[in-house]
């Protein structure tokens, strides 16, 4: 992959991409929650997707209409493993989400790709509970002033 595809799918990313953990409660006896790392991009023009899956993986569905009179858009999406590999890869070129895509990427139990048995412990339960609500926080920040600076300086 080029180092132009690269920055493309980053810019992409931070435009009308999402990092987001996804946290469900679990149905059967245990009640424990499950997460799950997600990065996707919703758009109505579907090429600059096909292109996503063809560098990334990952899935393109249909997203369904909210209201009477929306164009279709379509959602891109990758998961767990293989949204810690697109975040590892665009980093470099990430600007308004890399903040974001650090801490996603920062939690090393996205990469195991079988849960102990009886699934997760409770430590790493904490983890990710920890970092779901770090990604939370971080979407909502504010352009304000030292904000600004930050970025503009590289911190």
């Amino acid at each position: 992959m080029t180092t132009v595809e690269l920055a493309w799918a980053a810019g992409l990313l931070d435009g009308e991409g999402c990092i987001t953990i996804a946290k469900q409660r679990r149905k059967d006896r245990s009640n424990r929650p499950s997460y799950h790392l997600r990065v996707g991009v919703r758009m109505i023009h579907y090429p600059p997707l096909q292109r996503l899956q063809q560098l990334f993986g990952g899935r393109i569905g249909q997203y369904l209409k909210a209201q009477r009179g929306w164009r279709t858009a379509w959602d891109w999406v990758v998961y767990n493993n293989e949204a810690i590999a697109l975040l590892r890869q665009v980093l470099p070129y990430l600007v308004t989400k890399r903040a974001e895509a650090e801490a996603a990427q920062s939690a090393e139990h996205w990469r195991h790709p079988h849960y102990p048995r009886g699934g997760l412990l409770p430590r790493m339960i904490a983890e990710r509970e920890e970092l779901y609500q770090r990604l939370r926080t971080l979407k909502r920040y504010e352009f304000n002033e030292p904000r600004l600076k930050a970025l503009q300086s590289g911190d």
